[in-house]
């Protein structure tokens, strides 16, 4: 089962918890003749309300809500309030502390719906947050390993509540590999079927989304009826970039038998350079201070989120050495023979997209498309329009394959709300952990009357039948 990244959409004008702040992991296994499903989940406490419980500690509650159903009807609904404890005596928690939970469904072998509902169940807005997706749930007699669940904590542990076969494990979050961890740990779960006896083995490693694979590893396992496993791998050398993790069984002739993956981004922070460091015969010290200071800002899209803060600090400050040095040691970490023709790559697809999509004062690798762009690569196909009588000017971005969350026919749809047919915002798409707006079609095709299905034109959310509609038709054709 793949990692489903809760990016959920806006409902009204203020969502209980934002939707960077939950994050959900699938795995199914088998027990017997039955399946089941596991939800490892993650919840920060940001921006959520608190209070004080009978004894007194301050806490914050969040309102779950699951539903599990296909064809036939509903299989899972459960609903439940956590208890997170709460930081310091303030009613509103400023900063983010992250919670673990688990919870298991059985499911008989099919295709089902699921809806997750989350709100802070103390704060004022009563709007829960929401995601649909569907899950495949596999027969047991045809299921020789389970998923598999990349650790980032495991411990022996039988007495927590939350441990499985004796060990407590908590998911790796995201499945982001930040430089720290040093091992990528995986647990997983081998059953025997039939009586054949026969030695079986697992073969694991990490595989390069480009080249193939890079590390692998092998284990003899037992055949028992239920195995759980624990496979490490060292990865302290493993450069930045997105990688799929693989498990493959195979019996005593090395025949394949069933393969599991993962997609996992690894990100080092630039190796430290001293700050002493003599810059005279860099190739930073022949750019101008503006191309240093753009060239620190166009890294933000290919950088992780919490290296953000660092290089606005480093612009703030007017810092140039130091600016200089983390551009150097950034692009020394991307090719230590020669970190100048890396900048020099990537400045020459930045001068592309200024020419591209630049309008203004604003240029075009921090535009909406031009980020979207370096963040993800080139798009696969791109749909634009502009002679929709009822939509302004927009345009659609579809990717076939998108390894960054491991989903295919990812759509991203911008559009130009000024007429400006190069001001592009991005107003929706389909792609987990980005902007998802469930009243998009309103906002494309509203402000022509008549155009939006309901009585209540600020309730409705679809457009009506009308002349193309076709990013109507792209969205509804995933």
């Amino acid at each position: 089962m793949r990692c489903l990244l809760l990016v959920i959409a806006y409902i009204g004008l203020c969502l209980s918890l934002p939707a960077q702040q939950v994050s959900i992991d699938w795995v199914q296994y088998r027990y017997e003749q039955t399946c089941y499903v596991e939800m490892h989940g993650y919840f920060s406490t940001q921006g959520m309300a608190s209070e004080l419980d009978s004894i007194g500690h301050q806490v914050h509650l969040l309102e779950c809500r699951v539903q599990i159903s296909n064809e036939l009807g509903t299989s899972v609904e459960d609903s439940y309030l956590m208890n997170f404890p709460a930081g310091g005596d303030s009613s509103v928690s400023e900063t983010s502390s992250l919670f673990y939970d688990i919870k298991r469904y059985t499911l008989d072998p099919g295709v089902y719906e699921i809806r997750l509902g989350y709100r802070d169940y103390l704060g004022a807005q009563n709007s829960f947050t929401s995601l649909v997706d569907s899950v495949k749930i596999m027969a047991p007699e045809v299921m020789d390993m389970s998923d598999i669940l990349l650790l980032q904590e495991y411990q022996a542990n039988p007495e927590h509540p939350l441990s499985k076969n004796g060990m407590y494990m908590q998911s790796l979050r995201l499945n982001q590999c930040p430089d720290h961890v040093q091992r990528l740990v995986c647990y997983l779960e081998h059953y025997q079927l039939g009586e054949d006896g026969g030695m079986r083995y697992l073969q694991y490693g990490v595989a390069d989304m480009e080249s193939g694979t890079i590390k692998q590893s092998f284990k003899k396992i037992k055949g028992d009826l239920i195995e759980p496993i624990v496979l490490s791998l060292p990865i302290d050398d493993l450069g930045t970039g997105q990688y799929e993790y693989f498990v493959e069984l195979r019996d005593e002739n090395k025949q394949l038998i069933q393969r599991q993956t993962k997609t996992l981004q690894r990100t080092n922070s630039p190796a430290a350079a001293p700050q002493n460091l003599d810059l005279s015969s860099l190739f930073v010290a022949d750019l101008e201070e503006n191309e240093v200071w753009d060239g620190l800002k166009s890294l933000l899209p290919i950088l992780p989120n919490k290296s953000h803060p660092t290089i606005q600090d480093l612009i703030d400050r007017e810092e140039l050495k130091s600016a200089q040095i983390f551009l150097y040691s950034f692009w020394r970490n991307v090719n230590q023979e020669s970190p100048s023709a890396a900048y020099q790559g990537y400045k020459e697809l930045t001068d592309k997209l200024d020419r591209d999509y630049g309008y203004g004062a604003i240029q075009g690798h921090e535009s909406a498309r031009g980020y979207l762009y370096l963040k993800y690569g080139a798009p696969d196909d791109i749909y634009p329009n502009d002679n929709e009588p009822d939509a302004p000017p927009y345009e659609i971005w579809v990717y076939h394959d998108f390894p960054r969350t491991g989903q295919q026919g990812v759509k991203f749809l911008f559009y130009a709300p000024n007429l400006n047919d190069r001001d592009f915002i991005l107003l929706h798409s389909n792609a987990n952990n980005e902007t998802r707006n469930p009243n998009w079609q309103r906002i494309l095709y509203g402000k022509t009357p008549g155009n939006i299905e309901g009585a209540n034109y600020h309730d409705a959310r679809q457009a009506g039948d009308g002349l193309g509609r076709f990013a109507v038709q792209m969205f509804e054709d995933l």
